[in-house]
């Protein structure tokens, strides 16, 4: 779709960011033509890839439009898009581009970690914990240290009946600071299932922490 003006492009891309066609979340994004003239980018160097995001974890119910209004507070969005499969479905992550670095940082500062399981109609519990960092491009990724793992871990064979997410946490602070730390317990008689879930601030200490005590806990 062309307009007469940027300005007017400008207005309808903050408008219509998300419409939903047929029953299906789409992005409306801006498009220049190579051959030059009037963008909604005119004038801007190319946008460095530490203002972009990425983001596991994201609620299945999640579409582009969820992700962008849970990420705008921290700064103005480029771009905000959940990565789905061919039919449609979310694949549990995606990718939140800032204009500005400082908007980014602050949005990984307040977001890793952030725990959903108490948002009306949530339905995946303790597994609902964003993680968020720098997206890094494969190009770009020589040299840097990869995740061996995410910063969520999964926890079972506890070794009390009475083992509660305090003492879940405490067995694991010791590795690095923690988003959160859970028990899952039966929804009428309160007893625990035997399992739970703890979730790092970031993947190294949780990786710390598989090494140290995987198959520890009996």
């Amino acid at each position: 779709m062309q307009f007469q003006t940027v300005e007017h492009a400008r207005k309808v891309l903050e408008e219509v960011r998300y419409p939903e066609i047929k029953g299906v979340r789409c992005r409306a994004l801006p498009y220049s033509r190579p051959t030059g003239g009037a963008s909604l980018s005119s004038g801007a160097e190319k946008k460095p890839t530490t203002f972009q995001l990425f983001v596991k974890g994201i609620p299945a119910r999640w579409t582009h439009h969820e992700l962008y209004e849970n990420f705008k507070p921290y700064g103005r969005i480029i771009s905000a898009k959940v990565s789905i499969d061919g039919d449609f479905k979310s694949r549990g992550y995606g990718f939140v581009q800032f204009e500005a670095l400082d908007a980014a940082q602050t949005a990984i500062k307040e977001m890793n970690g952030k725990d959903l399981s108490e948002e009306e109609d949530a339905k995946l519990e303790a597994l609902e914990t964003l993680s968020v960092c720098e997206f890094i491009p494969k190009a770009d990724r020589n040299g840097v240290q990869q995740p061996k793992c995410g910063t969520n871990l999964y926890v079972k064979n506890f070794p009390e009946n009475d083992f509660g997410d305090q003492e879940l946490r405490e067995r694991f602070e010791v590795f690095g600071e923690i988003a959160s730390a859970a028990v899952m317990r039966d929804d009428s008689s309160g007893s625990s299932k035997g399992f739970g879930f703890v979730n790092f601030k970031c993947w190294q200490d949780a990786q710390k922490a598989l090494d140290e005590l995987k198959g520890a806990m009996s």
